[in-house]
């Protein structure tokens, strides 16, 4: 038979405070998160948010809100007339898009140009000059793409932006002036690139 021994009272007071620490070390405090001041969290402490939202921030001391995230892209159509009196001065045509091709964020464009009207006029121009000009020192206007363009090709010209953030100018310029305004359509894709 086996005998039962009975601990001390010395052993119950350790069994009990082993016992405790034992329990402190295992117990989480659960904190509202309103009474939390500081440090980082992980995503499950994050309030839910409508689809297609990101967080904007507010600055220190203040909760983010949700707001829209920044396009990826945007897109413009339109048309803009090419007036006699241009002549054969070399003429900022981006400045009459409707929103011009200026701004200093990190963006690329894809631009179309319609010179078929331009090619149906009566005048004998046989050369259209096409520029791409950028401020690359910030100031001055560059050219750092040019294309002549004959009266007999195609009335189609695209025109490829890479990434660029400075302002930037698309020029056109004939050997012969209009003997009447014309329509030029164009349609540009700006991608975001910030």
């Amino acid at each position: 038979m086996v005998e039962r021994r009975v601990p001390t009272s010395e052993r119950v007071e350790e069994l009990i405070t082993a016992h405790t620490a034992d329990v402190d070390a295992h117990h989480t405090k659960t904190t509202n998160a309103g009474e939390i001041t500081s440090g980082r969290f992980g995503m499950p402490r994050m309030p839910d948010m409508a689809l297609n939202k990101i967080m904007v921030g507010q600055g220190p001391g203040a909760d983010p809100v949700e707001g829209d995230p920044i396009p990826k892209a945007e897109d413009e159509s339109g048309s803009f007339s090419y007036t006699t009196g241009y002549g054969t001065t070399e003429t900022d045509i981006s400045a009459l898009f409707t929103t011009a091709l200026t701004g200093t964020t990190r963006r690329k464009y894809s631009v179309w140009l319609d010179i078929y009207n331009m090619q149906q006029d009566t005048a004998n121009w046989t050369k259209l000059t096409v520029r791409l000009k950028a401020k690359v020192d910030g100031t001055n206007y560059r050219t750092v793409d040019s294309k002549d363009i004959a009266k007999t090709d195609n009335p189609g010209i695209m025109v490829e932006i890479p990434s660029v953030a400075q302002d930037i100018q698309i020029t056109f310029q004939l050997d012969v002036a209009l003997a009447a305004n014309r329509t030029v359509y164009y349609h540009y894709v700006k991608e975001f690139l910030e």
